[in-house]
């Protein structure tokens, strides 16, 4: 049977991680299955759960541009590019934001 990995919208290609301290990697596979997620020269591995729930905890990164991170495990493979590793900031609040001079 045939086995795939599924991986959330925000951590899809393109996605920026905080840079400085570490990050969860998260997402779905086949119940019980090895996870490996390799990037640069970095190699790592879990297990997901009875539901196929797997967290990988990425360590501390310096600022980096257009990483690709390969997720494997033993029946399926899925590759995303261009990770980038900065400042992340989440705003909320009022209209305001919507427009460069703070007018509604």
């Amino acid at each position: 049977m045939k086995s795939s990995i599924f991986i959330p919208y925000l951590l899809r290609n393109g996605s920026i991680l905080q840079r400085n301290q570490e990050n969860h990697f998260w997402g779905y596979t086949g119940s019980e299955q090895e996870v490996k997620l390799s990037y640069e020269e970095i190699i790592l591995k879990t297990k997901s759960d009875e539901k196929g729930y797997f967290d990988i905890i990425l360590p501390e990164h310096e600022v980096s541009e257009s990483i690709d991170f390969k997720i494997s495990t033993v029946d399926a493979e899925i590759v995303i590019k261009d990770i980038c590793f900065g400042d992340v900031f989440l705003l909320g609040g009022q209209s305001q934001y919507a427009t460069m001079d703070g007018t509604s």
